[in-house]
Formats: structure tokens, sequence, C-alpha cells
């Protein structure tokens, strides 16, 4: 388990919120206690996650700004959630099918294992941002498997206590906000397998219920927290700009999405926007039909006496997803492979209670017993060719350009990702290619990418382009390449005829080039952006005095030396321009 996720541990920090988290927060710099009431109180990046950013402040203490320490840390809680969730797997089957109790043991070390290898866990894994979704679930299943082992069967004396329960599902909700489906899927334990609403109270046990309280209590205020989070920083998005019919949509998507890529975990990316969802609105009908269709079959099948394990583990899928459907929206993701970490957990639980079913059957002779042996064969191979699909995947998550690459190749129309890709680019100096990638997005292209606010995202755009083409034509500069440099600095000042430094940059390439009478008016423009500037003043001077025009170039360097008296070079162009003036 471990060894199929080793490239993630070469990843670097990616421009998708690790920058804004690690690199360039002024917050977070140090364990000290200015920095943990930070934690305790931000909302940064529309998150409420105090316990998470705990875990950080001491992978800081220990590795510094080595991303290699994170990824570690990730890695090693993704583990030991693993390890839990086979303990919790094991109870499970133990209190729901106690006949294969012998084999028990086997098949819930293989959902763990076909959990823990799954190529949809890549991105809780590899991203140092995503911690949260581990250590969330890490707390999640500890409260869950507490919460079993207080209410088994052949407990008399030692049983937990529920305020070990409590304090597990408040570290998990402080991890991450989406985790308040605790007490409603502690509910639906009680229903099956413990069995806790039998007998003539049924649903209206008292003592279920009471015993529930504080954790609908936490649930709720941490909720309302996390709502804060979102509209503070804008995150939250209103009705007027995604209504619920958009919203439904989303939400058929993600259902089905989920349980399609746990069955075919291929073209994995980071990012699923509304043009995913657009190009494969099947997806939506398919987790349409599968809500309406297998909820109504189970909950009548359960209704008639059978298949309450069935309707507890497509509940426990649909309870634990719900937070990250999108009815209350967030962003234009539409969905994300991360969202499915705990919720996948309950279709490998009914995985592995169907190979129990099979080993008991072929042991009472209801079954053939090459059928058993062929299906414990198929489970077996599937969890190298799982590994393997992990492998690649990690390797996708090495750095940002391989990151925003791999999600271009699967929706090449999302303008987010065309933008995060150049900017990838464009940071590891691959100039080309980024203004190639920025000037492919059009203004028609970014209406739909937020309404109200698509017109301030494309001057982003024209900036990112201006960037592209200033910071292309100061490579090309550096290398004495002038004349090739002058066309990028234009298209720079095209672009952003603001940009810092642009009319200085173009004046220096026009002036090395020996053209210093077109470098003299950008030069000009630099002295008047920047009147403090003495490279601009001397350069100017330069450029004035290559024409002829040596009264004005002497009075630039007097500017020049006015600003910085023990400047060198305008000392020795002014006593040039003297000398040459007494000769």
């Amino acid at each position: 388990m471990f060894l199929c996720y080793v490239p993630a541990l070469e990843s670097l920090f990616v421009n998708w919120d690790d920058h804004a988290n690690f690199m360039n927060n002024p917050d977070f710099r140090k364990l000290g206690l200015g920095e943990l009431r930070w934690m305790l109180s931000t909302f940064h990046l529309a998150h409420y996650q105090p316990v998470t950013w705990l875990t950080w402040a001491l992978d800081k203490a220990l590795w510094g700004t080595n991303p290699f320490g994170y990824h570690l840390t990730n890695l090693l809680i993704h583990c030991g959630t693993a390890a839990l969730f086979f303990l919790v797997c094991r109870r499970l089957l133990d209190r729901a099918m106690p006949s294969g109790a012998g084999f028990h043991p086997y098949a819930a070390a293989w959902a763990a294992l076909v959990f823990a290898v799954h190529p949809l866990r890549v991105e809780a894994v590899a991203w140092a941002t995503e911690r949260r979704e581990l250590l969330s679930a890490f707390f999640y299943l500890a409260a869950v498997g507490l919460y079993l082992k207080r209410h088994q069967a052949d407990a008399v004396s030692g049983r937990p206590g529920l305020g070990g329960v409590l304090a597990l599902g408040a570290l998990a909700m402080l991890s991450n906000v989406r985790t308040v489906s605790l007490p409603l899927v502690l509910t639906l334990l009680d229903y099956h397998p413990l069995g806790r609403f039998s007998g003539p109270s049924g649903f209206l046990r008292r003592e279920v219920w009471v015993e529930k309280a504080p954790f609908f209590l936490l649930a709720l205020v941490v909720g309302v927290i996390g709502l804060w989070a979102q509209a503070s920083t804008s995150a939250l998005i209103p009705l007027a700009k995604a209504g619920f019919a958009s919203r439904a949509l989303q939400s058929c998507f993600s259902v089905g999405f989920h349980l399609w890529k746990t069955l075919a975990p291929f073209d994995l990316a980071n990012w699923y926007g509304d043009t995913y969802m657009e190009d494969r609105i099947w997806v939506a009908f398919a987790g349409a039909a599968a809500v309406l269709l297998v909820t109504g079959a189970l909950v009548w099948s359960a209704w008639r006496g059978r298949g309450r394990a069935l309707l507890a583990a497509w509940f426990w899928y649909l309870l634990i997803v719900f937070p990250s459907l999108g009815i209350v929206k967030s962003g234009k993701q539409v969905v994300a492979d991360r969202y499915s970490y705990l919720p996948s957990m309950s279709l490998a639980v009914l995985a592995a209670a169907g190979l129990v079913l099979l080993w008991t059957r072929s042991r009472e002779s209801r079954i053939r017993g090459w059928v058993f042996t062929a299906a414990a064969g198929a489970a077996l191979a599937l969890l190298p060719l799982l590994a393997g699909l992990t492998w690649r995947q990690c390797r996708v998550w090495n750095d940002s350009i391989s990151l925003w690459s791999r999600a271009y190749s699967i929706d090449p129309r999302s303008v987010l990702v065309r933008t995060n890709l150049g900017i990838s680019l464009l940071e590891s100096r691959r100039f080309d290619l980024a203004v190639k990638a920025f000037e492919a997005i059009g203004e028609d292209s970014v209406q739909d990418i937020d309404p109200g606010s698509d017109r301030s995202f494309f001057s982003f755009i024209r900036f990112l382009s201006a960037m592209a083409h200033h910071n292309w034509g100061i490579d090309l500069a550096a290398r004495d390449r002038f004349a090739e440099a002058v066309p990028h600095f234009e298209k720079a000042l095209n672009y952003n005829p603001d940009l810092e430094n642009g009319h200085y940059s173009l004046g220096l390439a026009l002036f090395r080039s020996g053209r210093a009478r077109e470098s003299v008016a950008h030069f000009e423009a630099a002295v008047k952006v920047a009147p403090g500037s003495v490279d601009a003043r001397t350069n100017l001077a330069a450029a004035l005095a290559a024409l002829g025009r040596k009264k004005e170039a002497a009075a630039q360097l007097e500017a020049a030396l006015r600003l910085a008296p023990d400047d060198p070079r305008a000392l020795q162009g002014l006593s040039v321009l003297r000398g040459a003036g007494r000769r």
C-alpha cells in the first residue's frame, strides 16, 4: 500500500492552493502563540480547519518548506486510516454476518486494501493541501469504530464512554467541515447492523436520539461556521447565479461520477468543471436513476424484511457524499476525486460482504467451490491493477505543469484549466507555451466562468499575457538578443499599457538594438511613470546623447545624481558629456 504512493513523496508544491497555504502565507511561519490563534480563527481560502492547520504547523516545524515532509505525513495518515477501516469493516462484518466470522479478517483486509490503493485516493494523498480529507477520515473512522465497540452485543463491562466518540467526531469536523454527516451515519448504524431500533418503540426509541443530541448540536455549530467561512470569503455562490436546477443537476452528476470512477478509475484529473459535466451529461442522468431506482428498490426490500445491509450501505454512501454534492454551491468545480474518500468505504464494505457470502455458501455447498475461488482470484488480481494505476496517477501530481497538463487533456475547454496551465508554464519560464495558452483564451470563452465577473477575469488573462511576453523579452535580453526581445515587449504593452517596467524594458531593447530614436519615447514614459528611477534616467540620457541632444542628456543625468549622488553610470556619463563640451 505504501509503495504505490512513493511517487507522491517526490512531488513539489503545486500552484493550486499549496503556494497560498505554505509558501506565500505570512500567517503561517512558525508554531507560536500568534500563529495558533490564527489557526483557530482563520477562514483562509474559505475553509475552517483548525486541526488540519495544527498538523501543518508541526510539519512546518519539522520540515520547513520541504514538500517531502508534508507528503510523507499525508501518506502516513492515509495508511493509518486504511488500518482503521480494516478494524471497522471487520467489526461491521462480525455483527452483520456472524456465520462467516472465520473469513472476516481476510475480507476486511481486502476491502481496506482496495480502498487504500484505489486511484481515486491519489488526490487526497498526493496533494499537500488536501490533508483535511485524510485527517477528518481518520478521526471519523475512529469515532465510528469506538461507537460500534460501545454498542457491541457482548459488551457488559468496560464499555467505552460516549464522550470519546464525541471528541473524535469533533476532531473530524474541525479537520474538515464536510464530516458533519457523522451523527446521521451513527444513527444509520443504529438501524443496521446494531439493530437498536428493533422492538416496540422502533424509530421512536428515546435513548438512541438522546445520546445523539450532542452530535447533532456539534454538527450544526461546525456546519454554520463552515458556511460562514464560505460566505465571508465570497466563495459561496448565491441562488441568483446558480439556481435549484443547476444544483440538482450537479448533485446527480456527483453521485453518478463517484460510482462510475470507482468502477472505471481512468482519466482522473484535479479539476472537473462545468464544461466537463456538459460533455458527459449522461453521468448526471445515471446518478439520478441510481438515486431513484436503487433507493426505491432497497427501501421496498427493507420494508419487506430483507436487504437491510444493502440499504444501510447505500445510505452510508449518500449521507457522506451529500455535503459535497453542490446543494450548497461553492466555486465552479462540480465534483472532485477527493470527495469519494469516505463515501467509497461503504462500497468496499459491500464488496467484502459479497466475498463473505460466497465463502459461507461455498462451505455450506449451496454454490460450487469454483465460484468462490474465481471470485476470490479476481478480487486478489484487482489489487495490483489498482496499485499500478495509483502509481501512475501519483506521477500526475509531481509538479504544476504535469498536474494541469493532465487536466487539460481531460477537459481542454475549461478556461480555469488553461489559465492555470499557462501560469505553470510561465512560472517554469516556458514562455512560448505560456503565451500560446493565454492567447488562446478569448473574451467570449470566459463569459460563463462566473456570471458578473467575466470581464474582470478576461482582464486578468490579458495581464497574464502581458507578463508572459514581458518575461519572455527579459529572458531574450539577458542573452543579448535585444532585437528579438522588442516585439515581445511591444505585445506586453499592447496587452497592458500600464505594465510596470514595460516602457523601460522596451526602451532598453530598442536602444541596444540600435534604435535610439524610438527608445527615447519609451524611456520618457518610464521616467514619467517612475520619476525616481535612476536607471530610466541614465538610459534616457544615453539615448539622447546618441542622438546628439547633449543638453537634455545632461539634465537627465543631473536629475539622476540628485536621486543617487554616487551612481557611477550617471557620474561617468556626465563627465563624458562635459569633457566633450570642453573639446
